[in-house]
């Protein structure tokens, strides 16, 4: 319970965020919202049915629900190998394909902050962003 606190804490704590603590409270007190989060259901659902189909990509590629977490897993620790710390964001702009959510739930096992670039942005656009946000640290790109 003192890790949920402190996250609360921490989450209503940034400029970013409008919600109040009273809010969340609330909102986990009703069970509108819950402690744990996707990535503990994927994980999870991981290890209870590890042969079952995650992802079917447009190619007809297949991710398993065990190498999806296996393939988050190593996202989330190369995130790390390369120095991004909880917390940090990344940009990433992939189209709506396995990479993409290997990269945005391998974020979130990092717990690294994905800002997601829409596919049509152009450089231009891309470069306005990462001036609005110089602490972004990482850039994928398909």
């Amino acid at each position: 319970m003192k890790k949920l606190a402190r996250s609360i804490d921490r989450l209503v704590s940034r400029d970013d965020v409008w919600i109040t603590k009273e809010r969340v409270l609330e909102f986990l007190q009703t069970g509108k919202w819950k402690e744990e989060s996707f990535v503990y259901f994927l994980e999870n659902h991981a290890k209870q049915n590890p042969n079952a189909q995650a992802i079917v990509d447009e190619d007809g590629t297949v991710l398993t629900y065990r190498e999806l977490d296996e393939k988050t897993t190593q996202f989330a620790l190369a995130l790390l190998e390369m120095g991004i710390q909880s917390g940090d964001r990344i940009a990433i702009q992939l189209p709506n394909t396995s990479h993409f959510l290997i990269s945005l739930l391998g974020a979130a096992k990092a717990n690294v902050l994905p800002v997601l670039c829409h596919m049509p942005y152009t450089e231009y656009d891309l470069e306005y962003i990462f001036e609005l946000m110089p602490e972004l640290l990482v850039r994928l790109k398909f």
